[in-house]
């Protein structure tokens, strides 16, 4: 009789554990992340490949608390609340600390983003931070910009420089009531 018990309780426990796998394989496949470092052109070039749609560019270190906040809070604030797919979303993951590697960036991706309207990318040379630095569009007391966003209207185009900036702060988890405005207000006009 306790065999049998056993016996049950691990095969339950299996299909719990292959259930449990599944899930995860979905929610992996869909995070879009480029492991290649990302250049200006590249992004330029995926920037522009979504006109039609209002763009949101945030920058992040994958293990400082605060960008984990802010990617939490661009997740439930933002991504399951509004369904449309007129909103593109890339992360922009930077080696900000020691720590932040490719593979914390792809956890990160992972575990925090859960939806196909977002490109992730990673950043290990700061070429965006340090864009965006030189851009002027946000006071940033740092040598590049890190744990920041941009939001573009749907029109917005980059050539030399892109054009629609709605709104941009820092950091994120600090203006996450005043980001979720600006998107839902664009995205529902």
């Amino acid at each position: 009789m306790l065999f049998n018990i056993r016996l049950v309780t691990s095969l339950v426990l299996v299909k719990v554990l292959i259930f449990s796998f599944s899930i995860n394989a979905q929610y992996l496949d869909r995070t879009n992340f480029s492991t290649s470092p990302i250049t200006l052109v590249d992004f330029k070039n995926a920037f522009n490949g979504d006109n039609g749609k209002v763009r949101l560019v945030i920058l992040f270190s994958p293990t400082w608390g605060q960008c984990i906040s802010g990617a939490g809070a661009v997740q439930q604030d933002i991504l399951e609340k509004i369904s449309s797919d007129d909103l593109q979303i890339y992360v922009i993951w930077q080696r900000i600390l020691s720590n932040d590697t490719l593979e914390s960036a792809q956890k990160a991706a992972k575990m925090l983003f859960n939806d196909g309207r977002v490109q992730h990318m990673w950043d290990p040379f700061h070429t965006m931070g340090l864009w965006y630095k030189g851009a002027g569009d946000l006071e940033h007391k740092d040598p590049l910009v890190w744990d920041a966003y941009y939001l573009y209207a749907s029109d917005a185009s980059w050539m030399e420089n892109p054009t629609g900036l709605i709104d941009a702060g820092s950091t994120v988890w600090e203006l996450k009531e005043r980001l979720t405005e600006s998107v839902t207000s664009i995205i529902s006009k």
